[in-house]
């Protein structure tokens, strides 16, 4: 399944319209200010972007999907960059034959991937091609040793520095660990289970297919944790969590960015209420979360945030005329969903994590 979003001016596939018409509503087709208005573009390019749409944590694709539609349009008026849509449902085989196709075939400049292992299965190919990419990765591996891939999530170190003050704050004694079978969802629990802040009671980990939580639940339960970390990835989030308030566990409860999604929130039907999480603050600049609620009328899932700068990152890149690579690499004071920052200079952005808790369907700061 392809699709294209061009300077603002949609051009939508017909095999994508099932994805994304119904949730668009009417587009401007030349909308508001733009970084490429200012000094037409430098180049043109085309950008593949290989999400999750039909499979998986969809609602995060297609909020990356609608993300880089309002990126366009906001700002790249002169239709500098061109994007070019693929759906792999998070799958790494899927990923693979994607991004072959957008390299051999659409002939991109640039490359958007979300997800961990679906990052890690294109990377050396990528690397070979010599063509810059944004990673939707926490993971250092991801981009160790790699000169044309960068990644763009809070770090799993900045989350981790993040949870762990809050836990210490919170003085939990013991934490019970649930994870989802993922590189990043692993690599979290790693980074926190070495850290020593509190005594592992519990650590489980569930394959993506999993969604009978009651057994893990009960055995969590009878370890009575002051707290349980939930790596448990999106679809699979918000059935962890009722299992574990239906046998009556009544401790606290807290994650990253798999729990800021309000399709997770809106399914668990109250019990991921009180929930805390560490992410990316993605209010801190240039009113994105306003303006996807002012387009779609509703908040963005997890990731949205991260497609609108990518895309921005690409938009400037063409507008400036410089390498692609080397401005990913190293761009100063960019000004994005996630306020002002800079490229880190190893191969991600600085960008901080922030402490958000799950209130009445919001992720609010304390």
């Amino acid at each position: 399944m392809k699709s294209y979003i061009m300077a603002g001016c949609i051009q939508i596939s017909a095999a994508a319209m099932l994805f994304v018409l119904p949730a668009l509503g009417p587009v401007d087709e030349c909308a508001a200010e733009n970084t490429s208005e200012k000094g037409g573009c430098g180049k043109k390019i085309q950008v593949g972007a290989v999400l999750p749409l039909s499979a998986g944590p969809m609602s995060s694709g297609l909020s990356v999907q609608r993300s880089i539609q309002l990126a366009g349009e906001k700002y790249d008026r002169s239709g500098c960059v061109e994007f070019l849509f693929e759906d792999d449902q998070l799958e790494p085989r899927k990923t693979v034959a994607a991004v072959k196709k957008l390299i051999e075939v659409d002939r991109v400049s640039g490359l958007i991937v979300y997800g961990t292992p679906t990052s890690l299965a294109v990377a050396d190919y990528v690397e070979q091609r010599k063509l810059p990419m944004i990673a939707f990765s926490i993971l250092r591996r991801v981009v160790e040793n790699r000169r044309y891939i960068v990644k763009h999530w809070c770090t799993a170190e900045r989350l981790d520095q993040a949870i762990i003050a809050e836990v210490k704050r919170r003085s939990y004694p013991t934490v019970a660990v649930a994870s989802t079978f993922n590189d990043a969802m692993l690599g979290l629990r790693d980074l926190f289970v070495q850290s020593g802040t509190a005594k592992i009671v519990a650590d489980d980990e569930f394959n993506k297919e999993d969604f009978d939580f009651r057994t893990a639940a009960l055995k969590i339960k009878q370890k009575n944790p002051a707290a349980v970390y939930v790596l448990i990835y999106p679809p699979q989030t918000s059935p962890f969590v009722r299992a574990l308030r239906t046998v009556g566990y009544g401790g606290e409860m807290f994650g990253v960015h798999n729990i800021e999604d309000p399709a997770e929130v809106a399914a668990a039907a109250g019990a991921m209420e009180g929930m805390w999480l560490a992410n990316g603050d993605d209010a801190a600049g240039e009113g994105y979360a306003a303006l996807y609620f002012e387009r779609f009328n509703g908040k963005p899932p997890l990731g949205g945030a991260n497609g609108f700068d990518a895309a921005k990152l690409f938009i400037e890149a063409a507008a400036s005329g410089r390498e692609i690579n080397e401005y990913l690499h190293t761009v100063r004071n960019f000004s994005g969903a996630f306020g002002i920052y800079h490229a880190s200079g190893s191969n991600d952005f600085t960008f901080p994590a922030a402490i958000k808790v799950v209130q009445g369907g919001s992720f609010e700061k304390p």
